[in-house]
């Protein structure tokens, strides 16, 4: 071989070995066909993010925030929402204009979107009206109603001694003449309005009665004074006024027979609680107005003065100004008077000195009467009687009894009945410490609903400490009419028993309304059994911290064969209840939320269950769009069920148990 040829050889040969070795130690072959890389991860993508409704009042209000994204892993909202992974919507409470960005994050990084919440600007405060009825006095003044219409106000105050108000009216007693300013406020500014009073320059006719020191041969000018009312009253024109000294009246000057007030009269103490009608029988003709007098009894016998009003002739008023008595049945009023009571000068702002023993009713209203009381406390310092069903104050017929800013406190048995009248407990009126405790509903409750058409109104009060429980309703029998329950920004609290009970198991149906109830710390929230007909609606309310224990205690709602009843619930919390939040069992309509009206509610932190379903075979319970504890039976990560916006039912059919919900029978759970 020549040369050139063997080199070829040799060369050939060495690429070879080079080429081998290369691919032994994992080289690369130029041969081979080369993959192409992963592609990276795509990022999350938002489709859309909506706030329903958009726009809101100037009170501001609640907001269904909605997104549709893709590709997420996390989603987080700002302005204190925080993390809402894992859901479509969210709802929140917003009172001023508000940006809300979604931020939606995975591996590839992260997008946002927004959406915005106006709110409209509050407007400046108006008064539309502000009057004083009535506007002119005789001379020894009275009681005026100060009435006013406001929209937009924070704060209401009325100056010439009167201070803030709340509500639409205030009864103030007037003795000279008086120009009231109502002042309305709020962030925006303020506006003012005034009414006048006027006070007679002289009374037609006034009269000095002095028990002690005077004369029935007398004049009853100051000088020369009357003994007695009766002699003072004889001939006197209508509208006099009747002044009496320091003293006792009794059947001593004025004779058994008692005294009739005339029409118009003013009948004052000159020094208020200093002058006592003792043992007298006194009726009111027509209108009259009494003041700084002690209605009471003389001597060690249980015989005490009183006051009847039961004209139904005109438009009769009775108008009590500091008048004082612990005297049971002293006051009685019926036909069509119309009574306020305010506490006057009397030490304290009291009506009583301390109920004594043996007091059953303290007093009445009757017929169509009507009577306000306003201001004051009515103190029972802990007495007691043998009648806690008696009540000790009491409407009957379709009469009204209404306590305005009112206390009645440390009374062992019934303090209001409800029996076929009307009772209503309106600005911050507080009914404290009363009521029996082991005895049943209907005996020794703090207020008592009862008759035909017993009715309640609780608007901003309190009832508390009740030894049993809170309100029972009684039986009623006849179907043509319900009692009713009317319950509005109001608190029960520390009931021993239930806040809201019926009696027995018998009876037809009562009506419940309630709008920021808070019925916190009782044995019970409500405790209905076997009362068929009944209807409870409950909006923006709290039933919380039912503390009973063994058997069917300590349960928020409790109903039990309450037959063709219904339950509402919506915006509402049952939360930290020992027992269930709600216990259905029967043949009745439980309304918890629906897809087209979402409940709203909250049920968390109760000792078995939110909801328990013990109601009657086929029956459904509709609890759709509300919130329940995360994680728990199938609900998911922010306690839901079904989400915004359209709120599917997700059915659960019984038997199925968990700290959510208890279903009984073969009951339908929509959630």
């Amino acid at each position: 071989m020549d040369t050139l040829f063997l080199n070829r050889i040799r060369r050939w040969v060495a690429a070879a070995f080079v080429s081998t070795a290369l691919a032994a130690c994992g080289g690369l072959d130029e041969n081979a066909v080369q993959q192409p890389a992963p592609a990276p991860p795509a990022a999350p993508t938002i489709s859309s993010v909506t706030a329903t409704p958009a726009a809101l009042p100037a009170a501001g209000g609640t907001v269904t925030l909605a997104w549709v994204t893709t590709g997420a892993t996390t989603l987080v909202i700002d302005n204190g929402v925080g993390d809402v992974s894992g859901s479509t919507g969210k709802t929140v409470n917003v009172t001023a204009n508000t940006s809300f960005k979604l931020t939606a994050t995975n591996a590839a990084g992260s997008v946002s979107a927004s959406t915005t919440v106006t709110v409209a600007a509050l407007p400046a405060p108006v008064i539309t009206s502000f009057t004083a009825t009535p506007a002119a006095l005789p001379a020894s003044g009275g009681a005026v109603t100060l009435a006013w219409a406001s929209t937009d106000a924070a704060t209401l105050a009325i100056d010439s001694g009167v201070g803030p108000v709340t509500g639409t009216s205030k009864v103030v007693n007037v003795v000279a003449n008086t120009t009231f300013t109502l002042t309305a406020t709020n962030p925006i500014g303020a506006v003012t309005r005034t009414t006048a009073v006027t006070v007679a320059a002289a009374a037609l006719s006034t009269r000095y009665i002095d028990a002690a020191l005077g004369l029935d041969t007398n004049p009853c000018t100051q000088a020369a004074p009357c003994q007695s009312l009766t002699k003072a009253m004889a001939g006197a024109p209508a509208g006099s006024t009747f002044l009496l000294a320091d003293g006792v009246y009794s059947p001593v000057t004025e004779g058994a027979g008692g005294i009739n007030i005339p029409d118009g009269a003013t009948v004052q103490a000159i020094h208020p609680g200093a002058a006592s009608l003792a043992t007298l029988a006194t009726n009111v003709v027509g209108s009259a107005t009494l003041n700084g007098l002690v209605i009471d009894r003389r001597g060690a016998a249980f015989n005490c003065g009183g006051v009847n009003a039961a004209s139904a002739v005109g438009a009769p008023t009775l108008t009590l100004i500091g008048v004082f008595s612990n005297c049971p049945n002293w006051l009685s009023l019926g036909g069509k008077v119309k009574a306020t009571m305010t506490p006057g000068s009397l030490p304290g702002g009291a009506y009583t000195s301390g109920l004594r023993s043996g007091v059953t009713t303290w007093l009445g209203v009757n017929g169509a009467a009507e009577l306000l009381i306003q201001d004051g406390v009515i103190d029972g310092q802990g007495s007691g009687n043998a009648y806690p069903q008696a009540g000790l104050l009491t409407a009957t017929g379709t009469a009204t009894l209404t306590l305005d800013a009112v206390t009645v406190r440390n009374w062992p048995q019934a303090v209001l009945v409800a029996s076929g009248g009307t009772v209503v407990l309106r600005n911050g009126s507080l009914i404290d410490a009363v009521g029996m405790a082991g005895v049943a509903c209907g005996t020794g409750s703090a207020v008592l609903v009862g008759g035909e058409s017993g009715r309640l109104v609780m608007d901003h009060a309190t009832l508390s400490n009740a030894a049993g429980a809170g309100i029972c309703v009684l039986n009623n029998f006849n179907p043509a009419v319900k009692n009713s329950l009317q319950l509005t920004q109001s608190t029960i609290t520390r009931s021993g028993g239930a806040a809201i009970q019926n009696e027995s198991t018998q009876g037809l149906g009562t009506t419940l309304t309630a709008d920021g109830l808070s019925l916190t710390n009782n044995g019970y929230g409500i405790y209905w059994t076997g009362r068929s007909g009944s209807s409870f609606d409950l909006r923006n309310s709290t039933i919380s911290g039912s503390t009973l224990t063994g058997g069917v205690g300590g349960i928020g709602i409790y109903l039990y064969f309450a037959e063709l009843s219904s339950l509402k619930l919506r915006g509402s919390s049952v939360t930290g209840n020992v027992q269930y939040g709600v216990e259905i069992d029967g043949n009745l309509t439980a309304d918890l939320g629906t897809a087209a009206a979402p409940g709203g509610n909250t049920f968390t932190g109760n000792g078995l269950a939110g909801v328990r379903s013990a109601a009657a075979t086929g029956q459904f319970v509709d609890a759709v769009g509300n919130t329940w504890i995360a994680n728990q039976q199938g609900a998911d990560a922010n306690g839901r069920y079904s989400t915004a916006p359209l709120y599917t039912p997700v059915p659960k059919t019984g038997p199925a148990s968990g700290t959510n919900f208890k279903i009984d029978n073969a009951t339908a759970l929509n959630l």
